[in-house]
């Protein structure tokens, strides 16, 4: 029988109660494998909103982007304001059959302070998705002609357990072009939070799949408020599983999840 990441891996890493100071760690490690959970509810908006041409017209810019987000959202509401683009998402009626699952407001002002340098200012109220619902602001910039892009969040979400104060600072690349999303985020640099402590996390060759929180590869280094490291490695297991190697504790622990951070075997 699957059990829930939160429930089940604490229980797995009771054992490591003992040392000084894992006892936040061995609580909280659960919530480190699903600490990206507010940034998969924006992921698409944040990649959707790159896709304009870059021509030093601010207005035209948002003409493009309303097009764009017109045509993924078609029952919600796209509307140009000069630079900034309002979005309403979501069905009100609950006549629209091609939903989302999306519901809320964003704001996405487009800034050219030149030809190669390029920055999408958000701004999310009341954005929800999957449970998970997400407040706040990410700058997201990129040269010309680089599909690399900087994200730079600071958000608050929830998920009607946690309340979790978010903020990050990242670079990330789809890892196939043609596939676009559906081929997952190649994603590097850190993400810092605080629910029941405060806690750093440095992310490395990560590749994150489209919509799901756990890495399908990669590595977190982790810290807490106190200064403890925990080390959580991922790579493919059988069956589209997630293996995860934690290490940091008195022995290195595997554990055998699906995307969504069910456990379906441990050691």
């Amino acid at each position: 029988m699957q059990r829930s990441l939160g429930t089940s891996l604490g229980l797995l890493l009771a054992g490591c109660a003992g040392l000084p100071g894992w006892s936040v760690v061995s609580e909280g490690v659960a919530e480190v494998l699903v600490s990206a959970r507010g940034e998969v509810v924006v992921e698409e908006l944040v990649e959707l909103s790159t896709r304009f041409e870059p021509g030093g017209d601010t207005r035209l810019a948002c003409v493009q982007l309303q097009e764009v987000f017109t045509g993924r959202f078609p029952c919600g509401s796209a509307a140009c304001n000069e630079r900034s683009l309002q979005l309403e998402l979501g069905d009100a009626s609950g006549s629209c059959a091609t939903g989302s699952g999306y519901h809320g407001s964003a704001t996405l002002t487009v800034d050219l302070a030149g030809p190669e340098d390029l920055l999408v200012v958000h701004q999310w109220q009341g954005l929800a998705r999957d449970g998970v619902l997400v407040d706040g602001s990410a700058s997201v910039s990129w040269a010309e002609g680089d599909s690399l892009h900087r994200v730079e969040h600071r958000s608050t979400w929830s998920d009607g357990r946690r309340v979790v104060d978010a903020e990050g600072d990242r670079e990330q690349t789809l890892v196939d072009d043609s596939l676009g999303l559906d081929g997952g985020l190649d994603v590097q640099g850190e993400r810092s939070w605080y629910w029941k402590g405060d806690w750093e996390l440095q992310m490395s060759d990560t590749v994150m799949p489209p919509g799901l929180p756990v890495p399908r590869q990669g590595s977190y280094s982790i810290a807490d408020s106190q200064g403890n490291l925990l080390g959580a490695s991922f790579e493919p297991a059988a069956g589209g599983a997630v293996q995860v190697t934690i290490s940091g504790l008195r022995r290195d622990r595997v554990l055998q999840v699906d995307a969504r951070g069910e456990i379906l075997e441990g050691d």
